[in-house]
């Protein structure tokens, strides 16, 4: 990725509140991963789920941090060098992962959306961006497939939308090829588009954020052995290893420390005090 093209990914970001990033993962590791949840929805479906976390709705199956239950498909792309730079470039900050959950969606005739913000509050101001969502899409997304739905402009609203209702025609639907990744500033509303052809449609949602925000899972307390010892030091900075509160407070004050002086045992990294 060259700077003009990075240049035009944030300015897009800013003006219209999404951004389509194009040829980012192969489609031949779209279709690996895509195998491997086909795998493992059939195993949902029949009772054996393995410990699978997951969740059902009307239009949709989440599966969630496969980074963690599926590693050997999913753990390199926690730390895809072209999505890193953009939300290290939105987000100016030290940034850390928040889930990074497979998402599948379901034939529907449904139109119940959920119209939700992914930021902890909402912010009008794109400079103090500090969450942002990409979706990787695994198939292609288009309006009959349940692609992502947005509300245009609405991530200078400085509003949140729950509890307000929504039309189709208040609602635009993002379309993007396989391996693509779509951006979404965390204070754009948005929701999973009804899937009126029941064409596959499998997508990452994987969300980043400053590191100074809590993540949605403890992703250093689930860690297992095996996981972390093929860490680099990026995916072990993104997964929170170096940026926790410390656990003696007497010892040190500052919550952001150098990963590499983090131990390479995992029992050691997780009481670690810097």
């Amino acid at each position: 990725m060259n700077n003009s093209e990075e240049e035009l990914i944030i300015n897009n970001l800013e003006s219209e509140g999404f951004a389509i990033m194009k040829n980012v993962i192969s489609l031949y590791d779209c279709d690996q991963m895509v195998l491997a949840l086909e795998e493992a929805e059939k195993n949902i479906l029949q009772g054996n789920t393995l410990n699978l976390a997951y969740s059902f709705t009307k239009r949709n199956l989440q599966i969630y941090n496969v980074h963690y239950q599926l590693p050997n498909y999913f753990l390199d792309f926690i730390s895809n060098q072209k999505i890193i730079s953009i939300m290290q470039n939105v987000l100016n900050d030290k940034i850390i992962l928040s889930n990074f959950n497979a998402s599948k969606s379901l034939k529907s005739s449904e139109k119940d959306y959920r119209i939700h913000i992914d930021s902890r509050k909402p912010n009008p101001n794109f400079c103090n961006t500090y969450q942002m969502v990409a979706i990787i899409c695994l198939d292609e997304f288009t309006a009959n497939n349940g692609s992502t739905v947005i509300v245009p402009g609405s991530h200078k609203s400085g509003q949140d939308p729950r509890n307000k209702s929504f039309s189709d025609n208040d609602l635009l639907s993002i379309t993007a090829k396989k391996g693509s990744v779509i951006f979404i500033p965390g204070q754009t509303w948005h929701d999973v588009g009804q899937n009126i052809s029941g064409e596959t449609r499998w997508g990452i949602i994987a969300y980043y954020s400053c590191w100074w925000i809590k993540p949605t899972y403890d992703f250093v307390n689930s860690c297992t052995e095996e996981i972390f010892n093929k860490l680099s030091y990026l995916q072990k900075e993104l997964l929170g290893f170096n940026t926790r509160p410390p656990i003696n407070w007497s010892k040190r004050q500052k919550t952001v420390t150098r990963i590499e002086d983090l131990p390479e045992n995992l029992n050691e990294a997780i009481l670690w005090d810097g």
